[in-house]
């Protein structure tokens, strides 16, 4: 709905008919946005109408303060944890000056033109950067002296970046300014398109291809992948995945009123069911695996901030709980989520400063983990047990890892880095560790020295990154590609595959030569319709020797866990247990907190924000046994037969941790007041608790996050383990005999199995990749199997895509922050439902494109560098301020910097100000602030004109020809951005040139007939898509004029 007077916006009417409502104040500036959910958020502006204030939907309150009245952009902003951050601009009111909360400075320089040149950093680090005449960026050094340079074509397209050791990656483009193909390091990856400009087609590095079809709003409709498995998909009119196939798997999805997804069945049986409150939040999802209902239930406070996780199994034949574990967020004042409670553990409370950055580390009141940090908020040293365990951590120049260093020698280590920025070196006391890497930043070699010792492992793989035979090892072996990506052997076993690129089956490999003694093993492997590993058996001599079985929860984490071993009976026969080893798995968002079995609970305390585990505690069953009592809720119901209502129950859990912390609310209070009772009389309810005893160890961690040492209390290695790059164990030692899982993050060890559980995927070591294809599809890289190619450096958490690991970022990061969420409001961590992006993943399930953009992602990785140059030119020429709803504001305003010098055009020389001051409004006393911006627009209008004439290869083209186009291009109102294919169009015609040589007009002929058709076949379609597609069209066909 629309205000009749002034056109603003007043509300939104969803379908369901909940309302979203808009409020303006009397200069029509939005004041508040009240959401379907009751939740509101506002904003106050001071008296020359700049925003001053905003509450946010949860609460946070952010102000800005400006220098003075004529200031149109803040000079400081306090954020909704009370922080306050300073922001100094030049004259042209281009960031000079960034002082974050703790007095700490990042300074910006630029050029005559507006470019950004330098950053300066705290620790001494520094960025430099410089371009060619036309504003491009064709070079970035960093404070060693490494540059990494930019080439570009004549239309101004990315073509090549050069590291610093000399090596090129290269891009070329069709004549539509198109990416076709990207060569790094000899290997090509090349991208074929259709007349709409949509990607149909992909070639790998080994020549496979994978293609794409659409319908005629762009949405994918068909992949066939490089293997050949093809996927289908099928929408309906509002746009919404509604019919998916996979292989003959049908996953049918159902939605609400609101678009929200209820519910999804796979070839007619049910599958997942979601439900939500009366404020449309998430609070359970459930489907049934291995024939147990297994559920996650959320809780969220009143700010709809997610404040407790619980995940429960329930036997299929009687309903009774098997398995039940649960996690509570709680927020401090600043909303930062600062507590959290484990189950069955003490909370947890994280120490933070500033914005959040991480301070220290409490369990149940006992300050346990202490951390310093420099001037970039990077840890420099972190303390456990007081003086127990010291870890001293430095950085380079350039902001990576450069040394970690203990009071336990043994572990101490030293990282040296190549120009490129790969890990060459890592140093200790008793060996040491050398990598090579191909030119495509591949792991190739790793050369071991230690006493005694000195090895070398070469790591071969294909073009497309899988394992080859190492050449030395095989020299008969003539294998170059796998063009499926599908190993089918390698020096120890044989692999099957189904139809869906799962490992089905592996045998032993018997040499040739080998007498074949039918004693190899077999190992069976069988997946549920989800593509999630459920089933697992080991043959030898045709019977069993262990059998395992698996159950998922409804966003695909493994809940539980059932092994069968072969032993030996009553009666001397050999056979499988009868009862199985059981394991209950417990998890806070995607990352796996609590291991129970029938003896024991591991849990692990992770660092904030991250894979990284930090304290392992773990604790007898007898001892969580005794532990155990009765709430104070369950007591007085109990006592009294009544059964308490659900907000009741939840106000007397309150006040019962508020009880037992000793410290009870003035809300408490007033409550306890208001029922006649005290304090005192309900501690008196309390059931004693029983602290139970447990052993406790800190994870000392390589750069990676993977686990090298548990560390006790008292300083001594309990446990110590030393891996592969792969994360293969070679050897472990623990004088306490504990037992170790955690492997690289995100990885849980499975004996019985040999392999690593993934989170979304199962990952085998001995390989270095995943027995199942990756369920977000290309997003994840052109190869679906692989873990990264560089594990020395980059990770794979989620079983999903790679990122860097910790100690590989540079200073570009300021350390662990404590965030203000846990997981994401109206939707569980660890599951995307997503339209706007192009996205659904659910669980082990899989990736759904639904537009162009989203199968663009493909190539993003081949594209990094040219997004990177980009970005990085767009950043340099212009710093942009965000609002608090997520616009960008140009940061060019009335600064008032220029009262105290009025005479700001120093650094132009008088040439340029004779040339240039003809359009300046002269100001009294000489040339002032007014003729300096009058000379700044001029140049650059000036400096575009030459622009277009190198483009059209005519530098004698008079302005007047230029003049629509130039106008054309910066009118107001205009509907499509400057570069686009409508302008393109405008250029050609009036020109009668080619932008880059390439022809617009066809393009836009071919774009006009093709929305023409969808509209003409598509009556139905949705207002807003239909709107969109109108106006694309009509832009297009006004730029041909008749064409």
């Amino acid at each position: 709905r629309l205000h009749m007077a002034s056109g603003k916006l007043t509300s939104v009417i969803l379908p369901d008919g909940r309302t979203v409502r808009y409020g303006y104040n009397s200069q029509l500036q939005l004041t508040s946005v009240t959401y379907p959910d009751g939740l509101r958020s506002s904003r106050k502006y001071d008296r020359q109408g700049r925003l001053a204030e905003e509450i946010s939907r949860n609460g946070n309150i952010t102000r800005w303060f400006y220098d003075s009245p004529r200031s149109s952009l803040p000079g400081a902003v306090e954020d909704g944890i009370g922080v306050t951050r300073r922001i100094t601009r030049n004259r042209y009111g281009q960031l000079r000056a960034f002082t974050d909360c703790s007095g700490y400075m990042t300074r910006y320089e630029y050029d005559r033109y507006g470019q950004q040149i330098a950053v300066h950093r705290e620790e001494g680090i520094s960025t430099y950067s410089s371009y060619n005449p036309r504003g491009q960026l064709v070079s970035q050094k960093d404070a060693q002296g490494r540059e990494t340079r930019y080439e570009y074509s004549a239309a101004g397209d990315l073509t090549a970046t050069i590291s610093p050791d000399g090596k090129r990656s290269t891009i070329e483009y069709d004549k539509r300014g198109r990416p076709v193909s990207v060569t790094e390091g000899g290997l090509t990856r090349s991208m074929g398109y259709d007349a709409a400009g949509r990607i149909t087609v992909l070639t790998n590095e080994n020549g496979s291809q994978s293609t794409f079809r659409y319908d005629p709003v762009d949405r994918l409709t068909e992949q066939r992948g490089f293997d050949g498995r093809t996927q289908r998909y099928r929408y309906s009119a509002t746009g919404q995945l509604v019919h998916s196939e996979d292989e003959g798997l049908i996953t049918l999805w159902h939605y609400d009123a609101s678009d929200r997804i209820t519910h999804r069945t796979v070839n007619g049986d049910p599958a997942e069911q979601w439900q939500y409150d009366e404020h449309g939040w998430l609070t359970e999802i459930s489907h049934i695996s291995e024939g147990h209902r297994v559920a996650v239930h959320y809780g969220h406070d009143d700010k709809g901030r997610l404040t407790g996780e619980r995940q429960t199994v329930e036997n299929p034949e009687t309903g009774e709980m098997l398995w039940e574990h649960e996690t509570k967020h709680a927020y401090s004042e600043q909303g930062l989520a600062t507590r959290q409670e484990p189950d069955g553990l003490p909370p947890v409370e994280w120490l933070t400063y500033g914005s959040g950055y991480l301070a220290g580390m409490k369990l149940g009141g006992t300050p346990l983990v202490e951390y310093t940090r420099d001037r970039l908020h990077r840890e420099t040293a972190r303390s456990f047990g007081g003086e127990a365990y010291e870890l001293a951590t430095a950085w380079n120049t350039s902001g990576q890892l450069r040394s970690r260093h203990l009071n336990l020698p043994q572990l101490d280590r030293d990282y040296d880095w190549n120009d490129n920025g790969q890990l060459i070196r890592i140093s200790g006391p008793q060996e040491s560790r050398e990598y090579r890497y191909s030119d495509t930043g591949r792991l190739t070699g790793v050369h071991t020295t230690a006493a005694n010792l000195d090895i070398d492992i070469p790591y071969a793989t294909d073009p497309a990154g899988n394992r080859l035979p190492d050449p030395e090892l095989h020299p008969d072996s003539t294998l170059t590609a796998w063009p499926d990506n599908r190993i089918t052997e390698d020096a120890h076993y044989v692999y099957r595959y189904d139809e869906y690129g799962r490992l089905a089956e592996k045998t032993d490999r018997i040499p040739e030569g080998v007498i074949r003694m039918h004693d190899e093993r077999t190992h069976h492997y069988h997946y549920d319709s989800q593509h999630r590993l459920v089933f697992y058996t080991r043959i030898q001599h045709g019977e069993p020797q262990v059998e395992s079985r698996y159950l998922y929860d409804p966003l695909g984490r493994r809940t539980g866990k059932r092994v069968w071993r072969r032993e030996r009976d009553l009666t001397g026969w050999m056979s499988l247990s009868r009862k199985p080893e059981v394991t209950w798995y417990g998890w806070d968002g995607d990352r796996l907190t609590t291991v129970q079995t029938d003896t024991t609970r591991i849990q692990t305390v992770y660092q904030p924000g991250s894979f990284t585990p930090l304290l392992r505690i773990e604790t007898e069953n007898g001892e969580q046994a005794k532990a155990r009592h009765r709430s104070l809720a369950e007591v007085l119901q109990e006592d009294t037969g009544v059964t308490l209502p659900a907000e009741l129950a939840v106000m007397l859990g309150r006040l019962e941790r508020e009880l037992r912390q000793g410290s009870v609310s003035e809300e408490s209070q007033q409550w306890l007041a208001q029922c006649g009772l005290t304090a005192e009389q309900m501690a008196a309810q309390l059931e004693a608790e029983y602290i139970p005893e447990r052993k406790l160890h800190l994870y000392h961690c390589d750069h990676r996050g993977l686990p090298q040492a548990l560390i006790s209390p008292e300083g001594e290695t309990a446990w110590r383990g030393e891996y592969d790059e792969w994360g293969n164990l070679l050897g472990e030692e623990s004088t306490q005999h504990l037992q170790q899982s955690l492997r690289l993050p995100g990885q849980q060890y499975d004996e019985e199995s040999g392999l690593y559980y993934n989170r979304h995927r199962y990952y085998d070591p001995l390989q270095g990749r995943y027995i199942t294809q990756d369920p977000i599809g290309l997003k994840g890289g052109w190869n679906l199997y692989a873990y990264p190619l560089n594990p020395v450096q980059r990770l794979d958490p989620l079983g999903l895509s790679a990122a860097l690991g910790a100690g590989a970022l540079t200073a570009m990061g300021t350390g662990s922050e404590v965030g203000t969420e846990i997981g994401s409001v109206g939707g569980p961590p660890g599951m995307l439902v997503g339209a706007a992006v192009g996205t659904v993943v659910i669980g082990g399930g899989i990736i759904i494109y639904n537009n162009r953009e989203a199968v663009g992602d493909a190539i993003e990785k081949s594209m990094e560098m040219q997004g990177e140059a980009e970005l990085l030119n767009a950043q340099s020429q212009m710093e942009f301020w965000r609002d608090p709803y997520g616009a960008f504001s140009s940061v060019f305003g009335n600064d008032d910097s220029s009262k105290e010098n009025p005479n700001v055009g120093k650094d132009l020389t008088e040439e340029e100000k004779n040339c240039l001051g003809g359009g300046s409004t002269g100001s009294p006393g000489g040339w002032g602030p007014e003729d300096e911006n009058s000379a700044r627009d001029r140049m650059q209008h000036e400096r575009y004109k030459d622009e277009l004439r190198q483009k059209m290869g005519k530098p004698d083209v008079t302005d007047s020809n230029l003049k629509n186009i130039i106008d054309d291009l910066y009118r107001p109102n205009a509907k499509v951005g400057s570069g686009s294919t409508a302008d393109a169009v405008r250029y050609e015609l009036a020109t009668g040139e080619k932008v880059g040589g390439r022809g617009h007009v066809l393009k836009a002929q071919d774009y006009t007939r093709a929305l023409q058709d969808w509209l003409d076949k598509n009556p139905t379609a949705s207002p807003g898509d239909r709107a969109a597609a109108e106006n694309v069209l009509q832009d297009l066909q006004n730029a041909l004029g008749g064409k």
